[in-house]
């Protein structure tokens, strides 16, 4: 019986690590095109602009606290210039 349910979950196991991997590319070229459009628009911005602006954004209007958190991340981790 075991002998049939391990090649399913390493087969199940497989097809997740794809499937994140190309979720995680997808992501990552989605935020580099947000990037360089705001860069393209705004100018060069500073991590205290981004941080000030941040602040600003209310969860409970439009997107959710979902919207609150992809902000976080994209402002701590991408494009932040000193």
């Amino acid at each position: 019986m075991a002998s049939r349910i391990l090649p399913v979950i390493r087969q199940g196991g497989v097809v997740l690590g794809y499937l994140l991997v190309y979720v995680m590319i997808w992501a990552g070229l989605a935020m580099l095109i947000a990037a360089i459009g705001i860069r393209y628009y705004f100018g060069k911005i500073s991590f205290g602009q981004m941080r000030l602006n941040i602040v600003t954004v209310e969860t409970d209007g439009g997107g959710g606290p979902w919207f609150g958190w992809a902000s976080w991340a994209s402002a701590c981790c991408l494009w932040s210039s000193p």
